[in-house]
């Protein structure tokens, strides 16, 4: 398997396979689910943190390269706010810098695209003050880490300096080809609207994602703000890593 991270192809494939990535984590609320408390999500003391990403087959990763290479951008921004569909993929169009047929298969690629770690761990203490937990790399910088505090008491939370509100909880109990099933809980704050990050105007999303993956004892956290300001191309950072709580199943 081979990754690409440039922000570029995160908003390919958050814009081409409209709806796909959205998926990945987010769902409907399951009235049967248990759910959790944040604390046990958020365990005190030192964790071992192990940095993931998107990955896709060699030739999905071709073929998503090749697109974003071949594609005049700001076509492809036109085209997406006259007929993307939420949930739904764009239809074919021959301006694509592929054919209708490696298209399709990128598009299938994509379906099956899966979270991999990548090699890189991290020591970490998931801090409590005053009923707010944070995340403390030891030996290690990450201001985007860093920047999370979540108050335990109301589930608000603020990430990359932006405050996210209350936290949703949410579950997917199905099998998926990326994460699987999980529960946990999400914040989304977004500045701006589709329209405008489709226009060229300013936008900005920021994300949050909490989650403990059924079956495991892993917490997933992934952390993404995507932001423009008008004139300027389209900017992400996002990171995602798990954590083992003992005893979470």
């Amino acid at each position: 398997m081979r990754r690409v991270t440039s922000c570029h192809f995160l908003l390919f494939c958050s814009l081409v396979t409209w709806g796909f990535a959205a998926n990945r984590l987010v769902s409907a609320q399951d009235p049967t689910d248990a759910k959790l408390e944040l604390s046990q999500l958020l365990p005190e003391g030192e964790v071992e943190l192990e940095f993931l990403d998107v990955a896709l087959s060699e030739r999905g990763t071709e073929l998503a390269n090749r697109f974003l290479h071949d594609t005049d951008r700001q076509w492809l921004r036109s085209y997406i706010a006259k007929v993307a569909q939420p949930g739904q993929a764009l239809p074919y169009h021959p301006n694509f810098g592929l054919s209708e047929e490696e298209y399709a298969e990128y598009l299938l690629a994509a379906k099956k695209m899966t979270i991999k770690p990548i090699g890189i761990k991290w020591k970490c203490l998931i801090q409590q003050t005053n009923h707010v937990f944070s995340f403390e790399p030891i030996g290690h910088r990450s201001a985007q880490l860093s920047s999370i505090r979540v108050h335990i008491d109301s589930s608000e939370a603020e990430a990359s300096g932006v405050q996210l509100g209350r936290g949703e909880w949410r579950s997917h109990t199905e099998e998926g080809p990326a994460i699987g099933p999980w529960r946990g809980f999400t914040w989304r704050k977004e500045t701006g609207s589709e329209a405008e990050l489709l226009s060229g105007g300013d936008f900005q999303i920021v994300k949050l994602d909490i989650l403990h993956l059924i079956g495991t004892e892993y917490v997933l956290v992934n952390q993404k703000i995507a932001e423009q300001n008008t004139g300027h191309q389209p900017t992400s950072r996002e990171f995602m890593l798990r954590y083992r709580v003992p005893g979470l199943k």
